[in-house]
């Protein structure tokens, strides 16, 4: 509101001394400026409202989430671990000093000209705060100058994330600085958003603690991250020109690794000797912050939330952003995984997959079997027509007589299945024809068989029993029609089922033995299938020839089924088409394709405004 802001005024119940403030729900005092304000301000519930100026007001700490506890029998709240008269004390000093700057003497950190010079880095390039007194930069500033005049300093980063892949993802970075005779000075936590990892935690530990310490000697730099030490000291010692081409090149952390070179190479500040130590090995000082990273994942409240101004970066004009997302990896595989996305929620949304929207399916292997194991650098014309059949039967497009008389509806209205001669010949109908019941119940046998076998091959213990149950339990082990479930039928088009994946997981058998195997698996049922279609087509064959049916009065006789655009009008709303599986990937670590597990268990909407990529200019 023009600079104001609108709050709830709140009486403390707690002594000025105590542990913690007590606050509860004014029921209206003489300070009460409610009739003042406008409707839209009101709040309904509210008896006692103040108005402030935003540049006036503090914030009690910087906090990621509130740990006030409510108490709801009084509408009280409590903050703990906060002293009154101290926060009062900072609000008098505060005070004083906004109003009679003059009046401070040489020693204040905000009114010496040498240390505004000394601190610049730090406030060049860490965000300020909205609405707050940049208690980031204060801290910084203040870790600073406790390590400018040691002799020796010596600094342990550590970064890692939990719960990676979830919804509940959440990543932490920390650094402990000490001494030469490692007696501790100061510490720092803080939280990591969007392309969340451990590395990019590690990476940015490095940045925050050379931002911190760049005009300090003598630091080392402990970290167990090889990925930051190697590329560390591949700036250092490079002399070659790097430009904007060159760091949009960079797989992952572009704009993190720009400034860190900004910082060595133009910036010149002091570089710190970086050491690597081994992870969770006999450095008790690196295991003890990474016990206290841990202990943080507890109370999210103590941690800081440090966000870097990549506008000054010189030889980046322009931001890249999607959504509003900085994009932090490589800008040529961005757009891939981009387009690879969005062209398969497309496939995805087509009414007859609408199943697969709803069931759990291992979508890496499916695209690993349909691939082949053709290389980028060879063509196959034998790969290419078994792949060609294969995308097919996963579309649901072989010649069967329904799907004939789309185009040559007159030729074959009245015709049925070739082999029963009793019902429509569909996709499911030509595994399903009781003509074939015995071939395919044999088949579905034999392929459990192949694949424990194929198990047992690779050395992997595997109870028999407790893979063919799984089959038996699970409707895909059924040679049946089903809208909700996946069965055999699907595993003949190439779906894999999840729930298998999960058990070779739960066997611990290796990623990519277990992705190899399933591919086999879906190869031996695409061999053997492929017998009963064949036998199919030589039926038809001969009676077309019967019926004296060639190509050429095939195609001189092209119609339609009327009805048939009838029926494609009926389409449901698309239930991907924002590109989650980009978005899952960014917020919570997971996998592009993971996006359809996760929005098949609940109802998943991330609640933005989409827009296609952009670029967004500095300055």
């Amino acid at each position: 509101m023009n600079g104001w802001i609108i709050m709830e005024h709140f009486e403390v119940l707690s002594n000025p001394t105590d542990m913690s403030i007590i606050m509860r729900k004014c029921e209206g005092c003489a300070l009460n400026e409610k009739d003042k304000l406008s409707n839209e301000y009101l709040y309904k519930k509210s008896s006692c409202l103040l108005a402030s100026r935003a540049d006036r007001t503090f914030y009690l700490e910087n906090i990621k989430c509130s740990k006030s506890i409510l108490m709801k029998s009084n509408e009280s709240y409590i903050i703990t671990d906060f002293i009154q008269e101290h926060f009062e004390g900072f609000l008098t000093h505060d005070n004083i000093y906004f109003n009679n700057p003059s009046l401070h003497g040489w020693d204040d950190v905000r009114l010496i000209s040498n240390n505004r010079e000394i601190n610049s880095l730090i406030e060049k390039y860490v965000f300020k705060e909205k609405l707050n007194n940049n208690i980031n930069i204060e801290k910084l500033m203040n870790i600073n100058l406790k390590i400018k005049s040691l002799e020796k300093v010596y600094v342990y980063i550590d970064g890692s994330v939990i719960n990676s892949g979830t919804e509940n993802i959440e990543g932490l970075a920390g650094i402990n600085v000490y001494d030469k005779n490692h007696n501790f000075i100061d510490e720092i936590y803080f939280s990591i958003e969007n392309w969340i990892s451990s590395v990019k935690a590690e990476t940015f530990a490095f940045l925050i603690m050379l931002i911190i310490g760049y005009n300090v000697e003598n630091v080392e730099i402990m970290t167990d991250s090889e990925v930051v030490y190697n590329r560390y000291y591949n700036i250092v010692k490079e002399e070659s020109m790097y430009g904007a081409r060159k760091i949009l090149k960079e797989e992952n952390n572009i704009y993190i690794w720009a400034l860190i070179r900004q910082l060595v190479t133009k910036d010149k500040i002091n570089l710190p000797t970086l050491i690597k130590v081994k992870a969770h090995a006999d450095n008790v000082y690196h295991n003890l912050l990474d016990g206290k990273i841990k202990e943080k994942y507890r109370d999210l409240s103590r941690v800081y939330s440090i966000n870097i101004n990549y506008s000054y970066l010189d030889e980046v004009n322009y931001i890249i952003t999607w959504n509003n997302i900085m994009i932090e990896k490589r800008l040529r595989h961005f757009i891939r995984q981009y387009t690879d996305i969005r062209n398969f929620e497309q496939f995805l949304n087509l009414n007859r997959n609408a199943k697969y929207r709803k069931s759990q399916v291992d979508w890496q292997v499916t695209f690993t079997y349909l691939k082949e194991k053709e290389t980028a650098l060879e063509t196959s014309l034998w790969t290419s027509k078994r792949r060609r059949k294969k995308m097919q039967r996963l579309i649901e497009e072989i010649p069967t007589i329904e799907h004939c008389k789309k185009s040559l509806f007159d030729l074959f209205k009245d015709w049925k299945c070739p082999r029963c001669e009793k019902k429509k010949e569909t996709f499911n109908h030509v595994w399903k024809c009781k003509s074939q019941k015995k071939k395919m119940m044999s088949i579905i046998k034999n392929a459990y068989e192949f694949f424990f076998n194929e198990i047992l091959k690779l050395n992997y213990v595997i109870i028999k029993e407790e893979l063919f149950q799984l089959f038996r339990e699970e409707t895909y082990g059924l040679l049946r029609e089903d809208m909700n479930n996946l069965t055999f039928i699907d595993i003949i088009k190439g779906i894999f089922p999840l729930d298998i994946t999960r058990f070779l997981i739960n066997n611990k058998v290796k990623a990519d033995d277990r992705i190899a195997l399933s591919v086999l698996f879906l190869d031996y049922v695409y061999d053997e299938t492929f017998k009963i279609w064949e036998d199919r087509c030589e039926v038809q064959i001969k009676k077309e020839k019967a019926f004296q049916i060639s190509k050429a009065k095939k195609k001189s006789m092209k119609s339609y089924d009327p009805e048939y655009k009838n029926r494609l009008d009926e389409l449901t709303t698309p239930l991907y088409g924002r590109a989650e599986g980009l978005l899952a990937g960014i917020y919570f670590n997971k996998k592009p394709l993971d996006f359809t597990i996760f929005v098949s268990q609940i109802t998943f909407n991330f609640c933005f405004y989409f827009k296609f990529l952009f670029v967004c200019p500095i300055g």
